[in-house]
This record gives structure tokens, sequence and C-alpha cells, in this order.
């Protein structure tokens, strides 16, 4: 049998798309192997959203260029795909195929021709509408045994001027309701403790479904009765599109996880406009009051981007005084870098230093680390359910997650499995840690 090997390298949603590729592989006989010296085939499926991402797959080729046996195909995959030639392989000979997430059905076909030297390389491109793979369920290879993740739709038509997401992605491009719930029984099944619903903004979901339409809310309500067992969260959402319906399903099903993540990226109205993110610093402040008084134990995560182009002081303590205002405890900061292809590197020059991007970023952790030492220690003496997802090899400690999906230490009992679930008395918070001991 011939194994392939993977390297994924990005969010969750590529993890989803590596999954795809193994399992139409698998259709045709292909094994998996996490050992790359046993691989017939070595895939890395790159991200091209931040230039870290972008960078680290090139460095990878480099590294792989000298160690492959000569008889391995190597191939790219994944959003960073789309952004490569036929230029590509004069630079990177040893790379044989190149595959957009849009073609991953063609993959095993390519993989032939390439084996049986009817082509040296590759570059092979899909139609948009194919992206999702609808009812390819993946085996989950690649997973832990607690969480599963289902991508429910890919793409985006928001256009902020700093992404090049919509360029490597293309549209929004939804799955049907009908596939989206087949891999839901199936990861019911096989027994996940946690479902993520993925989607670039996963609150536009639409579908139809005995006749009529289904939006997000209704689509997250019928999973949320269809796996009572298990917990239920979604990412990532959009200030603009998360909507009081979805609030609403949240409030009353007990199994939707408490966490919600909702990108602001600036306080400064000036730095939203020129990011083309469509909203106010007031409006943000105004949507978060607004989804916390339908559900008020909500953890909302954000995001943080310091150093866009044309952030002066101002702008940048205008971000520190929304993030006082709203006290989220739960903080993603990100320094800018700047992607070719998008409308930010087209009309803007990457004007801030880098010295300066790293003191605001520090200046924002040590912000969230005051809030969210004051809102841990408001816990202590606190009951929470808890799924043990960790051990520690060198430690007695374990951890999980709980239903607002913060992280929580404990000592486990005798004969404790990952993935059970436990009630947590928290007793102490160090470092803004949370410590507790089970209720026995």
């Amino acid at each position: 049998m011939k194994k392939v090997y993977i390297e994924t390298y990005g969010c969750r949603m590529n993890l989803c798309d590596s999954e795809i590729i193994l399992g139409i592989l698998s259709g045709h006989g292909y094994g998996y192997t996490g050992v790359l010296a046993d691989a017939d085939c070595v895939i890395l499926n790159g991200c091209s959203v931040r230039e870290i991402g972008h960078t680290k797959v090139f460095e990878r080729i480099a590294e792989l260029e000298k160690t492959l046996a000569s008889h391995v195909i190597l191939i790219i995959a994944g959003c960073v795909s789309t952004q490569l030639d036929d230029s590509f392989f004069a630079a990177y000979p040893r790379v044989q195929l190149v595959i957009h997430s849009t073609a991953y059905k063609h993959i095993f076909e390519a993989i032939g021709a390439l084996a049986r030297n009817q082509s040296t390389h590759l570059i092979v491109t899909g139609d948009n509408n194919d992206e999702i793979y609808d009812r390819q369920l993946p085996l989950r290879l690649l997973e832990d045994n607690v969480t599963a993740a289902v991508t429910i739709m890919k793409g985006c038509d928001f256009y902020c001027s700093y992404c090049i997401e919509p360029y490597t992605r293309g549209g929004r491009t939804n799955r049907s309701y009908e596939g989206i719930m087949a891999e839901i029984a199936d990861i019911r099944d096989k027994g996940y403790r946690e479902i993520t619903l993925f989607g670039h903004i996963v609150d536009l979901w639409e579908g139809e479904h005995d006749g009529g339409p289904k939006n997000f809310a209704q689509l997250l309500s019928d999973i949320a009765e269809a796996c009572p067992e298990q917990r239920i969260k979604f990412i990532s959402s959009h200030p603009l599109t998360f909507t009081d319906q979805m609030a609403d399903v949240m409030a009353r099903h007990k199994n939707i996880m408490r966490v919600a993540h909702l990108p602001v990226q600036s306080g400064s109205n000036e730095v939203l406009r020129r990011m083309n993110r469509k909203y106010t610093a007031a409006q943000f402040v105004e949507r978060i009051y607004a989804i916390k008084e339908i559900v008020p134990d909500i953890n909302i995560v954000t995001d943080i981007m310091v150093g866009f182009p044309g952030e002066k002081e101002k702008d940048f303590e205008a971000t520190l005084k929304l993030l006082d205002t709203i006290r989220l405890t739960d903080i993603n900061v990100f320094k800018f870098s700047m992607r070719k292809g998008t409308p930010t590197h087209k009309k803007y020059s990457d004007d801030v230093p880098p010295y300066v991007k790293e003191e605001r970023r520090r200046k924002v952790y040590s912000l969230v680390e005051k809030i969210r030492n004051e809102a841990a220690r408001n816990l202590v003496g606190t009951t929470q359910r808890v799924v043990a997802e960790s051990r520690y090899k060198e430690s007695r400690w374990w951890s999980g997650r709980d239903m607002c999906h913060r992280t929580i230490y404990f000592v486990p009992k005798q004969g404790m499995a990952i993935g059970e679930q436990c009630d947590i008395v928290v007793r102490g918070v160090e470092d803004g840690k949370l410590y507790g001991e089970l209720c026995l």
C-alpha cells in the first residue's frame, strides 16, 4: 500500500482540508503515515493568510529538497498554492505538484500522471463550487479524539483590505444542510465530546431543508438538538453578522458553549475605515453589550491588529480604551503583516516600525492580563463543568476547558480518561491560570 504523509500549516480549517485530502486518497488505496521516511507522497498544506505561514512552507520545501528520496512525490496544497505559477517550479524543482483547494478531487489522477512520468510538474486548479467537498466524510486521522471540526462554509465576500483570503479561497460557498448533518451524525456516533463548526464567517451560512430556507442560527439549533451529549461551538463570526437570533439559540441550548469569536481589529474608526471593516468602534461595543444582554456569561474572544499602515499613537490609544471598556479576557494580538495582492499592499506602505508594533503588542497583552486576572479571581469558589483534554507527562496536573472555553488545571481522579466530563471547583489563580479540584 502506498502511503501519504501530510503537514498542515495555518488554521483549523486547513486541518479540515488535510482530512479531506486523506479521505480522498484513502478511497484510492492510499494509507496515512505519520512517519516522513515511510511516505510515497509528501503534502505540505500551506496557509497564506499571514506572512509567517507562507514563509514556513517555503522553508520546509527547502529542507525537504535535501532529504526526500527521489521516488517521493512532493505536493503543495492549501490556499498558498493559488499564489504559485509555473515559475515556482524553476525555483523549487523538487516540488512536482501544486494543487488548489478547489481541485482535491483530482489529486489521485495528478499523482498517477506524475508516477507514470506523463508529466514532471503539474498545477491543478478547480471550480470554486467544488471546494466545499460536501459529501466527503473525513477519516479524522489528524485530530485528537475529543474535538471534531466541521467545515460548513468557505470563502468570504467582505474584502477587508489587509486580507488575502477572498483572493486565495474565493467568494462564499455554503455546504448543504444534508451534508453537514451527515457529518455531525458521524461525529456523534464516533463518540467525540465536542463539535466545532467552521467557516470564514460562519454566521453567513445559508441552506435549504424540507423545501424551505435555513440560516445559521437554525442550523446551530438543529445540531444542538441532534447532539445533546456533545458540546457545540463555532468560529469565526463577524461584528456585522452575529445576530440576536444566534444569541437566543445559544441561551436556549445548554450544550452550546458560551464562547464566540468576534474580531474587532482596532478601536480607531480611521483605522477600521482603512481596513474596510464596515463598522465603527461604537457599533462594535454596542453589539457586545447586546449579545451579553442575551447571554450574560458568554466569553467573547476578539482579535487586535497592531501596526496597521498609518496607525498613529492616538489610534492605538483608542484601541486600548475600547479594550478597557468592554473588558474582554481572551484576546489574540497580531502585528500587522503586509500581504502581497491585498488592497492594503496596493494602497499603503508598511510604515509602522517593527519596534513600535512590538511595543504596542506588549501593551495590549499587559492590559489584557490585568483584566484576565481580575476576572479569574472572581471565578474562585465557583464550580465549572470541564472536559479533560490534556495530561502533562512530568506533572500531576491535567487541563480541560469549561463551557466558556476557559482552561482549568486540576489533579485527576484515579482511572480518569481524556475526554471525560467532570465538575471542577476553582480554588485559585496563578499567573492568570485557573486551578481547581474535582468535585467528588
